[in-house]
Parts: C-alpha cells; sequence; structure tokens
C-alpha cells in the first residue's frame, strides 16, 4: 500500500413535489457517504492500471457505504475501519491481476505512469446552513402544477423544487486535509403527452443555482410551463421526424450537449490510454480539430457568467487538486486535456478536473465548458447562410 484517501460527504435536503395543484410529495432528509481509494504498487504501475481483454470490463473502483449521521465516534470508526479493509484487499487482488497482464501483453503505446505526484492542499471554509424551509414555496407549486390542468392532451405533469447542502472532508496519506462546503437550489417543471399511436413525448424545463433567490419568479416559471405545454402540443400534432444528413444549426442546450459529447468526453486525459476508448484525440496536440474561430476551456474556478450561476463550479476536485482552468482549444488547434491525477504522455499532472461519482474512483470530467467564437454573425444572418449552404448541396 502506497497511498490511501478517505472522502466523506454529507447532504441535507428538503424537496417538495406538487401535481395538478396537490402537493404530491414533501421529504427531508441527511445522508452520510465515506469513499475509500487505495493504491497498492507503486506510481508507475497499481491497482488502477488496466487490464486488457476480458477482464477490462471490471473497472478499478473505490470502497464506499454509508455512515452514521450523528457522528458517534465508535460508529464511524467501524465504518472506516470496514471499508478501509475492503479497499485494500481489493486493491491487492486486482494489483496482481494487473502487474500479470502487463507482463504478458503487448507493449501499450501511452507508457506513463497510473499516478501523479502532486502537492496535497490544505483547506478548510465554513459549514453551509442547513436548507431553508420550503414552506413559502408550497401554494406557488400547487399554482404552477395546477396550470398543467388547462391542457388536455398533457397526460402527466410534475413541479418539484430541492434544497440541498453539502459538506464534504477529504484526507489521503499525501497529508491532504480539505473541509469543504456547498448547496443547491432547483426547480424543475416536466409534461408528458402522448401521439394517438402512444408514443410518449415530454417537455421539461429547470432552473438551478447556488441559493433559492436563482430560482425564477412565479410568474415567469408560469409563462415557461405554458410555451412547454405548446412545444408539447405542436410535437404531438406534428408528422415523425426522419432521418437527415446535411448542414445544421445547434442552439441552446443542443449545442451545449454536442459540444458535451462529441468533444468534452473525448478530451477527459484517462481516456487517452485506454484500451477500450476510441483515443480520438491522444495524438493529436497541436493539431486543428475545430473551426479556426474556436476556442475551448474548462474552469472549474468560474462561478458567475453572464450573469448566471454556473453548476459547475467548485474549489478542489475529489482528488484534493485545487480547481483550475484546462485550456482545450485554442483558434481551432487542440493544447490540452482534462486532467485527473491519472497521467498520460501529453499531461503529468492534475489541472483539478478530477470528479468521482460515490462507489466509483475520481476521473477527469468537465466543470464549466466554455466555448468562444471569434467570428459571429447574428441570428437571422446565421439562417440565411444556412438556407444558402442548404441551396448549394
Amino acid at each position: 500500500l502506497y497511498y490511501l484517501s478517505y472522502q466523506a460527504v454529507e447532504t441535507r435536503s428538503r424537496s417538495l413535489s406538487a401535481i395538478l395543484g396537490s402537493l404530491h410529495e414533501e421529504s427531508e432528509g441527511v445522508a452520510r457517504t465515506l469513499d475509500v481509494d487505495a493504491r497498492v504498487g507503486t506510481r508507475a504501475l497499481d491497482n488502477t492500471h488496466q487490464i486488457k481483454g476480458v477482464e477490462s470490463a471490471h473497472a478499478d473502483a473505490s470502497a464506499a457505504g454509508e455512515l452514521p449521521v450523528d457522528g458517534g465516534p465508535l460508529a464511524l470508526r467501524q465504518a472506516a475501519w470496514a471499508l478501509t479493509d475492503r479497499a485494500f484487499k481489493e486493491a491487492q487482488t486486482r494489483y496482481t491481476k494487473a502487474a500479470a497482464d502487463k507482463a504478458v501483453t503487448a507493449d501499450e503505446t501511452d507508457g506513463s505512469a497510473d499516478f501523479s505526484d502532486d502537492p496535497p492542499s490544505r483547506w478548510s471554509e465554513a459549514a453551509r446552513p442547513p436548507p431553508p424551509d420550503p414552506g413559502p414555496w408550497r401554494d406557488r407549486l400547487r399554482r404552477l402544477s395546477a396550470a398543467a390542468g388547462r391542457y388536455p392532451f398533457v397526460v402527466s405533469s410534475n413541479v418539484s423544487l430541492a434544497f440541498e447542502t453539502r459538506r464534504s472532508w477529504f484526507v489521503d496519506s499525501d497529508k491532504a486535509a480539505l473541509a469543504l462546503g456547498g448547496a443547491d437550489a432547483r426547480l424543475d417543471i416536466t409534461l408528458t403527452a402522448r401521439t394517438t399511436d402512444g408514443l410518449a413525448l415530454d417537455r421539461s424545463a429547470s432552473w438551478s443555482g447556488p441559493s433559492q433567490e436563482h430560482l425564477p419568479a412565479e410568474a415567469d416559471a408560469a409563462a415557461t410551463l405554458a410555451r412547454l405545454a405548446a412545444e408539447l402540443d405542436a410535437l404531438v400534432r406534428a408528422p415523425d421526424a426522419v432521418p437527415y444528413q446535411g448542414p445544421a444549426v445547434f442552439g441552446s442546450t443542443a449545442a451545449a450537449v454536442l459540444f458535451h459529447e462529441i468533444l468534452g468526453h473525448r478530451l477527459e486525459g484517462h481516456r487517452q490510454k485506454l484500451e477500450s476508448e476510441g483515443q480520438t484525440f491522444a495524438k493529436k496536440l497541436g493539431q486543428p480539430i475545430t473551426a479556426g474561430f474556436i476556442s475551448v476551456y474548462d474552469d472549474p474556478a468560474l462561478k458567475v457568467m453572464a450573469g448566471h450561476a454556473l453548476n459547475g463550479a467548485y474549489r478542489f476536485d475529489d482528488e484534493g487538486q485545487p480547481a483550475r482552468r484546462a485550456q482545450l482549444v485554442r483558434d481551432g488547434h487542440l493544447t490540452g486535456f482534462l486532467m485527473s491525477r491519472t497521467p498520460i504522455a501529453a499531461a503529468a499532472r492534475s489541472n483539478g478536473h478530477g470528479r468521482r461519482s460515490s462507489g466509483q474512483r475520481a476521473v477527469a470530467r468537465m466543470a464549466n465548458l466554455v466555448v468562444e467564437a471569434s467570428r459571429t454573425v447574428p441570428a437571422g444572418e446565421l439562417r440565411r447562410l444556412l438556407r444558402q449552404e442548404l441551396a448549394r448541396q
């Protein structure tokens, strides 16, 4: 065993949901989880090393479990010992397999180490207050959800509100020690309809931010619900979509999803050396990968942009590394990757993008992905150019 880390997360939540003018569910809860990462071997080769072939489907994971919520030291210690024991034994077993696999299979293109030697961070911030009482929102949710009843084609609907505060603690054998806090408020509206042949169609909208002050006024939410209903009505009566190949303009959420899937995931550092991945950009550093007027960066330290609170903001990632801006594309050319503490040939250190879901080992993930264009045209002109290109093709 050469490395050990613990991440505990406490989540306190309060939520409401309403359907057709009536409160449907109200809940309040607290939960604590602990993730234990154990690394056996050396930074050059440890239990996280990829195993080729059939075993590659069994990814290395952290040992995770629930903790008592009242902080009793004996129960906390017992839970931590049990998870540490499990994490260590699983790491030993997997290290044996990884070392044997590396010895008998073909050499890897990327011979970088399995874990970077990044300096530890120490930070502590005050805990956030508990989630606010959602009481003032009860009548608002009743009124908003009742409005869905005005549309006969809506077969199901829901308006929900959730407040959450988080407190996390991270320590590791490199002497990092962090105590962090966070809070979220979220409002969701969902409407569902069915076509005459039974196909379910839905439209939804959500708002979120670090506090309820970032949620919309009731009138604005009601206007959005009416817009969703109009779009759903048009979708129900629209002909079936057919496959299309040709020029297109992506806007708003569609553009975000496009960049998330075709660029963001493929620039995650750990994917550049996994046999199971396409490694689309692994050997394209410095080469053009987008139009020359496009630049892309990811900045988890960015809290606000254009007056909007950004959900991807954080101070430290789930490996205890400080959040840092990662320049990914500049003037169309690939300049870097999203990095956790899993090094690759093109990047030896983390840039603060190691993120985990409980029970999974931290891997590189996007935070706030920002796409900039040095050459732009108004929306109307963009549509004209699209029609012109359609005619040309």
